[in-house]
């Protein structure tokens, strides 16, 4: 069971909490997936990047040691996200000290933060406010 309570989705059952900042959607990690939350998450993602270009800002403050089918879940949403040229971007995790996810080279394909806020932020600048452009000379 889900409620809207100001512009937030809380989900019953350690699920997945969603909140939209400046046109970016953050979706909360649980602690641990079920079956059924991880098929609630998924659900959820979709219903979160069915409009326009998508945002998302998975936050993964919460979780501890990521598993294979967690790893799976991640790698999902930035599939469904970059189908409709989106972007993911994964805040409060550090892809160093999750071996699974390390293993899938995923340090490729998530670019990665401290904080929900610097995820959030980072979709509002231009590469070169980022220092991306410095650290490709």
């Amino acid at each position: 069971m889900s409620t809207f309570d100001n512009g937030c989705l809380s989900m019953d059952h350690g699920k997945a909490e969603m909140t939209e900042r400046r046109s970016v959607t953050v979706l909360q990690l649980p602690e641990r997936f079920s079956l059924e939350g991880a098929r609630d998450f998924a659900c959820e993602v979709e219903r979160c990047i069915e409009i326009g270009r998508p945002y998302l800002v998975l936050d993964c403050a919460t979780v501890g040691q990521l598993d294979k089918p967690t790893a799976g879940l991640l790698l999902y949403c930035l599939e469904e996200v970059m189908k409709r040229n989106g972007d993911v971007k994964l805040a409060c995790i550090s892809l160093a000290e999750q071996p699974v996810l390390r293993a899938a080279n995923a340090h490729r394909l998530f670019e990665t933060f401290d904080t929900v806020e610097e995820a959030i932020d980072s979709f509002h600048q231009f590469p070169s406010e980022t220092g991306e452009e410095e650290s490709a000379a």
